[in-house]
């Protein structure tokens, strides 16, 4: 109760050089308050399973549950057939099944030939990652499967559309997404041997993704 505060001295001079030095600091507060970046998807998505471009033959549905599809048969070793059931019933997908189990059986036997096999442990499917591209922009997303190989890491994405009838036909935007993975995975790990690939599923064919269709792109 008996405390008093204590008397105030003489104001403090201020110079030009501080006045300028406090104009400076407050701008590169207001600066630093800015966002600095802004985060996007690799592709029009606006969750995981939303993905730009997967709208497949049969529509969004069809593509989503494929996807589902092939990821349940790897992961918990389920046949073909019981995986598309599973899958259809939690996209609500009631028609196109036979075409779906198709899809996913190709699938399937593509990854088997590059030793990607149910239950296996040198893979991992919708891999999230983030990175800068070139142009600066941070972005986000899931890659459908990325697996370690001797040669370096193998980066799939599916397409359930239809197939292009060259590798000139690819679609630039397709291109550049998995080369957007491929370019964040080498960043990240300070690797170069990063393979990117578009694995349709409709004629169970990866289409190789080189430098000359990143220059396309």
């Amino acid at each position: 109760d008996q405390a008093a505060p204590r008397p105030r001295g003489p104001a403090p001079e201020h110079s030009t050089r501080d006045i300028e030095l406090r104009r400076a600091l407050d701008t590169r507060m207001l600066a630093s308050l800015q966002p600095r970046m802004t985060p996007i998807a690799f592709t029009d998505a606006s969750a995981p399973r939303q993905w730009w471009g997967k709208k497949g033959r049969f529509g969004t549905v069809f593509g989503e549950t494929v996807h589902l599809a092939i990821g349940l048969a790897l992961q918990s070793s389920k046949a073909v057939g019981d995986a598309v059931a599973i899958a259809a019933s939690l996209t609500g997908m009631s028609e196109h099944l036979a075409e779906a189990v198709e899809d996913t059986t190709r699938a399937l036997a593509v990854l088997s030939g590059l030793g990607i096999d149910a239950g296996g442990e040198t893979y991992a499917l919708e891999y999230p990652i983030g990175g800068l591209t070139l142009s600066g922009d941070l972005v986000a997303g899931y890659i459908d499967l990325v697996a370690t190989r001797r040669d370096g890491l193998l980066v799939l994405d599916f397409k359930t559309d239809l197939p292009p009838h060259s590798a000139e036909d690819v679609s630039p935007s397709y291109v550049e997404q998995v080369l957007g993975y491929a370019r964040a995975l080498e960043r990240a790990l300070h690797i170069a041997s990063v393979h990117p690939g578009l694995l349709f599923t409709a004629d169970g064919v990866i289409r190789w993704v080189s430098r000359d269709d990143r220059d396309r792109a």
